[in-house]
């Protein structure tokens, strides 16, 4: 295992805002070399690289869909628009007609998925997300803002608040 792997594993690790079971250095590295995730590292032609940013697909219970997951940008690479480059390339690597979804706290990632034809979802706008939720095996994952308390105040993201998103294939 390239040491690269096990650094992004311990960076993410260290955050506590990533889904843990997916942060083991094999399984970060799986997704790059299956083509399901989109990296940027280091340079370096002698000594190790290093992971400056990644983002990846993870496959579902639901065969026909994937959730684009462990988005991170490293902090010198913040600000200049990689985000919404890198998110573009992993939403492409997704399989012919797969379905995708996300679940963020994070604005800018927010932003990044509505420009790639991402749609917020609660249980007032999709009847059965429950269900679905259910089938894809994130049901316990859920974020409390898939249950709108008015419909006034549901469509607007507070600071910090996890959202779920998604994009049909």
């Amino acid at each position: 295992m390239q040491r690269k792997w096990k650094i992004l594993s311990e960076t993410l690790s260290e955050t506590g805002k990533y889904y843990a079971p997916r942060l083991k250095p094999r399984l970060l590295a799986g997704r790059y070399y299956a083509r399901r995730a989109a990296i940027r590292e280091t340079t370096e032609v002698i000594g190790d690289r290093s992971v400056q940013a990644y983002a990846a697909l993870w496959r579902s219970s639901h065969l026909a869909w994937y959730e684009l997951g462990t988005v991170w940008i490293g902090e010198d690479l913040r600000g200049n628009g990689l985000l919404d480059e890198l998110m573009a390339e992993v939403v492409g690597l997704a399989p012919r007609g797969a379905n995708l979804f996300l679940i963020t706290p994070v604005e800018a990632i927010m932003d990044s998925a509505q420009k790639l034809g991402f749609h917020q979802v609660t249980t007032q706008t999709h009847s059965r997300l429950l269900s679905w939720a259910s089938e894809a095996g994130i049901v316990t994952r859920l974020p409390g803002s898939v249950y709108p308390i008015a419909p006034n105040i549901w469509s607007t993201p507070t600071a910090g608040e996890r959202w779920l998103y998604l994009k049909m294939g």
